[in-house]
């Protein structure tokens, strides 16, 4: 953005880069813990706009299983057995392990920054 048009920034053009730098080596740090942690005197909000302009997106993180040797054999296995059957039949099939399901909306996972 340009900072000739309005007031004075409350972050310099070194700060914004270092606010910048901050996830991409903790990814799960909030805005507000770059902020005490940088002692920034702007806002947590401002960090935010900071890492928007940086292309920095806060998102959840995917909770996945994590596969291990004995299920590839598994996998492979069941591809070959279901190979032949048809689309009617794979729509009814819920894949567990694409997505976590919550039952309460108030249970809330951390943020993670995304570049």
């Amino acid at each position: 953005m340009d900072r000739t048009i309005a007031r004075k920034w409350k972050t310099t053009i070194r700060m914004d880069r270092t606010i910048a730098r901050t996830p991409k080596a903790q990814p799960m740090i909030s805005s507000r813990m770059i902020k005490d942690s940088l002692k920034l005197p702007a806002s947590t909000v401002t960090v935010r706009r900071r890492l928007y302009e940086a292309n920095l997106l806060a998102r959840s993180p995917r909770k996945v299983p994590l596969l291990q040797k004995r299920h590839v054999p598994k996998r492979i296995q069941f591809s070959k057995e279901h190979v032949i059957w048809p689309k009617e039949k794979w729509r009814n099939i819920l894949w567990t392990d694409e997505k976590v399901m919550f039952p309460y909306a108030e249970e809330e996972m951390p943020l993670k920054w995304v570049f």
